[in-house]
């Protein structure tokens, strides 16, 4: 793969999903860093999001999705630039055992519609 190595031996063979892998490495690694994103202004500092910061910011995010009675398997929309928050998100959703449904901020009304009927039209027809 390009720009990317495994750096760690210790991985476990048995970690088949994205939760189980970032569950995995906030516990052996927590304060290894996830992703980093540069700010949008020259010269700003990279802002680095460590695995057990991801971890904990997706189990809030997943807590509040539960609150707001998103189940396991409901499709949730993600309306976000590519940011710290993006990645919390998506963990979030995923920690909750929903579906995410990444969307591009930056398109069009009825794109956007499209994309919310089919996610939201697909959710309703699935059994509660």
């Amino acid at each position: 793969m390009f720009g990317y190595r495994i750096v760690c031996s210790r991985w476990r063979r048995d970690v088949r999903t994205l939760v189980e892998a970032l569950e995995w490495h906030a516990d052996v690694h927590p304060d290894w860093v996830h992703a980093s994103l540069l700010g949008d202004d020259p010269g700003t500092a990279a802002v680095p999001l460590t695995y057990a910061a991801l971890r904990d910011r997706g189990r809030a995010i997943a807590a509040g999705l539960a609150a707001s009675d998103i189940r396991p398997a409901d499709a949730v929309a993600v309306m976000l630039p590519t940011s710290l928050d993006y990645f919390a998100a998506f963990a979030g959703i995923l920690l909750a055992g929903a579906i995410p449904v990444p969307l591009i901020p930056h398109s069009r009304a009825p794109e956007q519609r499209v994309w919310s009927q089919r996610s939201f039209s697909w959710v309703s027809r699935r059994s509660r």
